[in-house]
Order: structure tokens, then C-alpha cells, then sequence
């Protein structure tokens, strides 16, 4: 895909998509970022235009079809090309593209090439080189623009928000403070009245010294903007402008924090409760090829032994011709699409998406490695995160709507933030005219999203299913966020045995892991009833919940998932409700739950992965572990829930078992003891973290809990 900015659609545009031929344009574009005095420098790669082959009509009689000749555009301008098309009866597709040199404004390439013979209506797409970036003396540049704009003065429209975001995000420290980043520096939302002209469009952006990048999204009047103005001003003054709707930011986004564990147990989630009852639930229904569920997350191992068959073939499409074959803006999208590279190979580079791959369409019976929840469907796989887990919002939203516009009706999200987006809601508005329904993980906060949003989670959206995350233990996990009123149900989310890249099998914790156990049921949902709608489904899960007071008030339904009781309500279900939103979050809430007396002991210490089989006839084993039960301590002292800080403490007497926090620290260090030897095989467990909140959750089982003079005060949750 190549780099366009500043799109202007003149006339009737007859196809967003232009198929056809294709010719390679221009060396690589090489820009830098300044940061004090070093120079980053990011390049480009080449890029391949397309534009739409020309159309033919078949007519029943003989008669010889009247083709039109397009006329030699280059070296013209714009405006005079656009008088011409006008003449002849064809349609003009303007595009500005900081791949190509040039004068601005004069054309430099046309597709189709002049002289092709086409039929009236076709469209022609001509390239000029994008503008200078440049920013309103009335507007503050941001200090990071200030610093590209002295070391290049040429820098054009395009180049910021798609090269140099992006390496801003593969390294936070380029900015200077080495703090990271929260929002695109060069990027914003911005939603334009309906009805806007391109033309009223880019007078708006006149205020920033804006550019539209690439296509809108799937409201035809949302876009990525890119400025370099401060970020957070330029988007107050859009939303000043005549016909913008809304103007935010472009906020960075994380997946929802896998907290590994190493006290594993097998899948667990699929057993009868405190699990889904899988085995039950599959005499009704296993899923089907007809399905296809969009991950939206880092990707998916598109090889892995166990996910191979299940990964969803975009029928329309040539694998490595380089033709955009079914016209829908993207080449070669045979499995899905790279949102965050912007190219056609959506492979993981993380972890995390082809963990939640498994969980939700792992193949089953094939002698390897796990079975998902729905074991015959189809995974489209939309990479929208780096290999740090880290994504802009920009790039989660064109995903959406690929999913969308390609067949997906159901959507995976096991990644949030505390940012709310107005482009974001919008787009899961449309989804929902669509039918397409989203399942979102909670966030690993630890907190109450009653009061505290967790996005998209907390949108009040029927098409949005919120989930929190359960122990084994049937208890709401220590790290799991919740919410009476935004969190709709709970699903096992800890210890999650699944898919890993090279083939390999481990175990995950968060909601994250939660959220595609979900996902897995609602596709055998669509299975059993295809025109169920977001609406109803959302009901049916909440309906066929299985109660438990420790978690009646900490969701919507009060209780965990049950894919046996949801796939008996689904037969008869409707296909439409008159339910379309949820109640917005109210400022009450209850306090999280407290930890429960009976607990199981921790397992012993395994390691995370397991190699995958060597032969599709062996079956692995997975680890195994022997659990027994504990007795709660019955002496408490008053001091045990009372916050506590460096030292190594006496679980019972100095510190109460139960879930704990500490907050902003960096290095912290700490550690769950087995006894006070000093020996190594004391330590049933421990981590190190940096830059955050952690999050401990501390058995009545364990002897000591020690703590580092860099992990500050714990408190309890």
C-alpha cells in the first residue's frame, strides 16, 4: 500500500477500490526524525500503484460498444485535467501521494495509461506530489513537529503520520523523555458532518494545516488527519471548524496485558464450573465454515499446527499476483491484512493475538496440542499491534472495518485504554446497522469501569460484550476489572492454556484470555442461529449465565458464562430486539470483591511452553498438576490488611491473604514464599516490573510475601 494523503474526489466516484494493472513508481522516500541533536532516520520501500482495468459492457446484439480514448494528463494540472474528464463523460480520481516528486498540484502519473480505450464512466486516477507540511502561524506546533519541520523543511504530506508515528511507537524513548507516548503526535480523529464535500473538508483543515490520510473510514466521513500542530489544540480548533462533528485524538492503545503465570493448569475454562462446560455444549453445536470471527489484535501464527485450518481464505483474492483481485483496496489480503505495517502478511510477532486465536478456533480431534471453543470456523486475522503489544487507535478502527466490509460478523478485542473516541463509537455504531457484534475484554486494572471506562469495553453499545475474567476457583480474578452496570459477564481468564508462534502451546492470564472464550461461544451461537442478532445475543449470554453471589454485583449478569445453557436458550432465540444500548455507567459502585476462604494451593512451577508434536498422530500431553485445598487461616491481626512496604512479611500475621496493589513503581521486585531459608525453592513465585501498576495476589497457603525497596506501598483491593 502506498502513502496518500489528502484524497479529493471530483465527480461521481464510480469505485473506492481500483483493480487492475499495476506499474512500481519512484525510489524509496527517506525521512528523519530529529531528536536533540541525533537524526532517526525511517525509509520507505517502494510502492505499486493501481488503478481500476478497464470496464467492458457485453450487449445481447451485435452491435459495436462506443469506447472513449483517455486523453495524456500529465504535466497537467488538476484543474485543467478535471475539465477534460468532464468533456469526454469519465469520472476523476485525484490523489495526493508523498511517493511521487514533483510540482504540486501537476500531475505525474495517470492510470489508465493515455491512449487506453474505456467505456463511459470509467475512472481515471491521476497522482500529484503532496504539499509541504506546513502549519498556521495562528495554530502552536508541537514541539516534536517544530524539531522535524528545522531538519526538514520539505517534509510533505503523508510522511509524519505514516513513517514517523509509527517508529515513535516501535520507540517511545525517541521523544526525549523516555516516558512513551500516549496519543499520535501527528494524527488526529476527525468527523465530518454527512454531506461534506471534499472541497468543505479541506477549507476546515485549513485551520491546522491539516491533510486527510488515505481512504475514510467506514463512515465515509471519518478520517486519519495528519498535522503538526500540538496535538490536543489542533483538535479543539477542528472542532471549531464549520461541519466537523467531533475531533479527537488519536490515542495509543495496548492489548490487555497477559499477566503469565506460572502456576498452570490445564484448559480449565472448558471444564463444567467454574468452566464453560465445552463438552456438553459441543453435543449441540461445534461451529461452522460459514462463521468467520475477525481477531483484532498481533496478529496470528497463520502455520500453527492447530490453527492451520481454521484460518479464514479470502475467496476473492490471488495470493501473490499483486492485483488487488476483488476491488476492496487492499493486494494480496489473502488471510486478513497487517494494519499496523500496512501490508498483507498479518503474522504475529507478539504472542498475544495467536494465544487468543486458539482459545476462540483451535482446531480439536486432529491428535495436537488444544481444541477452541467454536473448532470449525474461520480465523480472519488483522494485525493492528506491534511486537511490544502496542498499537494507535487509527489502526484498531481501520481493522473494524475491514472485518466489516470482508464478511466478519463477529469481532475479538482483548485490548483497551482509559481513552474514550467519538470515531471509535461512531464506527461501532455502523457495525452494529451491520449486525456485527464485538466482544471486548474488561482490562487487568483491578478497578470498578462503573466509574473509570475501560474503551471499547465501557461503550454503551448493545453490540458490545464486556468481559471479565475468573480464577479457577469460580472467583472474579485479582487483576480483572468489573462493573454492575459496563461489564456484562465473566469468563475463566486466568491459567489459559493455548496456541503460541512456532507451533508451541502456554499459558496466559487477563481478560485478554477471558474475552475469546466468548468470542468462541458466540460464533457457535451463529451457528446454530446465523440472523441472531448483537442485541440478542448479548441477552442470551446474560440470561443463560450461571449465577454466583461473589459476583452478583460486579456485572450485568451477576454470574459466569455457560455455553451449554446459552447454545439450549439460542434454538429458540429471535433474530431481533427491541434492546439497543446498555445504561450508561453510573458514579456507584461496590467495592471489588474480597478474597474468598477457600483457595487451592499454587501448583508446582512448570515451564510456560510446551514444544509442539513432532508427528500430527501424537497426541501432547499437557502439564498436570495435584492441587489440594488449604484451610484459611482462622488469626487475623488488625494490622494484616493495613498497608505495607519494604521487607519480607509473615503471610497470617504481618499481611492477610487476598489481592494487593502498589502503584507507579519502576523495578519493583517481589516475591511469594514458601518458607524463610533464604533457599531458592522457597519462592513459589515472583516478578519484576517496570513503569506501572502491580498487581499480587497473595494465597492463604503461602508463608512469607517479600517486597523491594522500589515496589513502594502495597495496599489491598
Amino acid at each position: 500500500m502506498r502513502t496518500v494523503a489528502g484524497l479529493l474526489v471530483v465527480g461521481v466516484l464510480a469505485a473506492a477500490g481500483c483493480g487492475g494493472g499495476s506499474d512500481e513508481v519512484s525510489e524509496p522516500t527517506t525521512t528523519s526524525l530529529v531528536k536533540n541533536a541525533a537524526v532517526i532516520t525511517s525509509t520507505s520501500a517502494p510502492v505499486t500503484a493501481t488503478a481500476q482495468a478497464p470496464t467492458t459492457t457485453t450487449q445481447v446484439t451485435t452491435t459495436s460498444i462506443n469506447l472513449v480514448e483517455v486523453p495524456d494528463l500529465t504535466g497537467q494540472t488538476a484543474a485543467y485535467a478535471q475539465g477534460v474528464i468532464d468533456t469526454i463523460g469519465l469520472v476523476l480520481y485525484i490523489e495526493e501521494s508523498s511517493d511521487v516528486d514533483g510540482d504540486p498540484g501537476m500531475i505525474v502519473r495517470q492510470l489508465p495509461t493515455a491512449g487506453s480505450a474505456v467505456t463511459p464512466g470509467s475512472l481515471v486516477v491521476v497522482t500529484v506530489p503532496a504539499p509541504p507540511l506546513r502549519v498556521p502561524e495562528s495554530i502552536k506546533l508541537s514541539a516534536l513537529g517544530a524539531a522535524i519541520l528545522e531538519e526538514q523543511p520539505d517534509l510533505r504530506a503523508g510522511e509524519a503520520v505514516t513513517t514517523l508515528a509509527a517508529r515513535l511507537l516501535e520507540e517511545p524513548s525517541l521523544m526525549g523523555s523516555g516516558t512513551g507516548i500516549e496519543y499520535n503526535p501527528f494524527g488526529l480523529m476527525v468527523q465530518f458532518a454527512d454531506g461534506s464535500s471534499a472541497e468543505e473538508m479541506d477549507d476546515a483543515l485549513v485551520a491546522i494545516g491539516g491533510s486527510r490520510i488515505g481512504a475514510p473510514f467506514g463512515n465515509d466521513n471519518l478520517f486519519l488527519v495528519e498535522t503538526l500542530a500540538e496535538p490536543e489544540q489542533a483538535a479543539a480548533a477542528m472542532s471549531e471548524q464549520s461541519g466537523v462533528l467531533s475531533a479527537g485524538l488519536d490515542h495509543v492503545i495496548s492489548v490487555s496485558g497477559s499477566v503469565n503465570d506460572p502456576r498452570f493448569a490445564d484448559q480449565w475454562g472448558f471444564e463444567v464450573a467454574p468452566g464453560l462446560s465445552m463438552e456438553a455444549a459441543w453435543d449441540l453445536a461445534t461451529g461452522s465454515q460459514s462463521v468467520v470471527v475477525a481477531v483484532i489484535d498481533s496478529g496470528i501464527q497463520l502455520d500453527h499446527p492447530d490453527l492451520v485450518s481454521n484460518i479464514w481464505t479470502n475467496p476473492g483474492e490471488v495470493a501473490g499476483n499483486g492485483i488487488d483481485d476483488d476491488g476492496n483496496g487492499y493486494i494480496d489480503d489473502v488471510h486478513g491484512w497487517d494494519f499496523h505495517n500496512d501490508d498483507s502478511d498479518p503474522s504475529d510477532d507478539h504472542g498475544h493475538g495467536t494465544h487468543v486465536a486458539g482459545t476462540i478456533g483451535a482446531d480439536a480431534n486432529n491428535g495436537i496440542g488444544v481444541s477452541g471453543v467454536a473448532h470449525d470456523m474461520q480465523l480472519m486475522a488483522l494485525k493492528a499491534f506491534n511486537s511490544q503489544g502496542r498499537s494507535y487507535n487509527n489502526s484498531t478502527l481501520r481493522a473494524l472495518e475491514y472485518a466489516m466490509d470482508n464478511g466478519a460478523k463477529i469481532s475479538n478485542h482483548s485490548y483497551g485504554g482509559p481513552y474514550s473516541s467519538a470515531a471509535e463509537e461512531s464506527l461501532i455504531e455502523e457495525a452494529a446497522d451491520q449486525g456485527h457484534v464485538l466482544i471486548v475484554a474488561a482490562g487487568n486494572a483491578g478497578s470498578n469501569n462503573d466509574i473509570a471506562g475501560m474503551f471499547p469495553a465501557s461503550y454503551p453499545s448493545g453490540n458490545i460484550i464486556s468481559v471479565a475474567a475468573l480464577d479457577q476457583t469460580g472467583s472474579l480474578a485479582g487483576f480483572s476489572n468489573y462493573g454492575s452496570v459496563s461489564v456484562d459477564i465473566a469468563a475463566p481468564g486466568r491459567d489459559i492454556l493455548s496456541t503460541l508462534p512456532g507451533g508451541t502451546y502456554g499459558y496466559m492470564s487477563g481478560t485478554s484470555m477471558a474475552a475469546p472464550h466468548v468470542t468462541g461461544l458466540v460464533a457457535l451461537l451463529r451457528t446454530l442461529n446465523p440472523g441472531i442478532s448483537p442485541d440478542t445475543i448479548r441477552e442470551t449470554l446474560i440470561n443463560a449465565a450461571r449465577p454466583d453471589d461473589r459476583l452478583g454485583n460486579l456485572s450485568v449478569s451477576g454470574g459466569s458464562i455457560d455455553a451449554q445453557a446459552t447454545l439450549q436458550m439460542t434454538s429458540s432465540a429471535p433474530t431481533t430486539t427491541t434492546t439497543t444500548t446498555t445504561v450508561a455507567p453510573t458514579t456507584t459502585t461496590t467495592a471489588a470483591p474480597a478474597e474468598t476462604t477457600t483457595t487451592t494451593a499454587a501448583p508446582a512451577e512448570t515451564t510456560t511452553t510446551t514444544a509442539a508434536p513432532a508427528e500430527t498422530t501424537t497426541t501432547t500431553a499437557v502439564p498436570t498438576t495435584t492441587t489440594t485445598t488449604a484451610a484459611p487461616t482462622t488469626t487475623a491481626a488488625a494490622a494484616q490488611t493495613d498497608p505495607f512496604g519494604t521487607g519480607t512479611w509473615r503471610v497470617g500475621e504481618d499481611v492477610a491473604s487476598g489481592t494487593w496493589r502498589t502503584t507507579g513503581v519502576e523495578n519493583c521486585v517481589w516475591k511469594r514464599l514458601s518458607g524463610f531459608s533464604g533457599a531458592s525453592s522457597d519462592t513459589i513465585e515472583w516478578g519484576v516490573y517496570v513503569d506501572g501498576n502491580v498487581i499480587v495476589e497473595i494465597s492463604p497457603t503461602d508463608v512469607g510475601f517479600s517486597s523491594d525497596d522500589d515496589c513502594g506501598t502495597w495496599s489491598p483491593l
